[in-house]
């Protein structure tokens, strides 16, 4: 028993250094100037718009913007891909991994770029 509980924070650190970054922010404008702002923000800071990308098979950066009830919502995280390798299992034969996208944990790069659009766009 007394081994479960010494992994629990460990795991519970290890489960926050992979969540996303978020920051939120009044806004002091209109949602579309703030939607505007984003855009040209993220243009700046070299993102892309990218809706359901068929043809992105890298790690990537993704960062949402929301204007919910007067405020900026910025959500930013790191994401792998993961393309149907082969690994060991665990009979000792070899399987395939069905492949997809997992967060890891966000790059310093993407922390300063959150707190950055929310301050910018946010107006306040």
């Amino acid at each position: 028993m007394g081994k479960k509980i010494t992994l629990l924070p460990a795991l519970l650190l290890l489960v926050a250094a992979c969540g996303p970054v978020t920051s939120r922010a009044p806004i002091q404008t209109t949602p579309d100037e703030v939607n505007a702002c984003a855009t040209v923000l993220l243009g700046s800071m070299g993102y892309r718009i990218v809706d359901d990308d068929p043809l992105l098979r890298a790690d990537y950066d993704r960062v949402t913007v929301a204007v919910i009830a007067d405020e900026l919502r910025v959500r930013g995280e790191t994401v792998v891909m993961s393309g149907g390798e082969r690994f060991a299992s665990t009979r000792n034969r070899m399987a395939s991994s069905a492949g997809g996208t997992m967060p890891t944990s966000p790059s310093r790069e993407l922390r300063a770029d959150v707190k950055r659009i929310a301050l910018e766009c946010g107006g306040s």
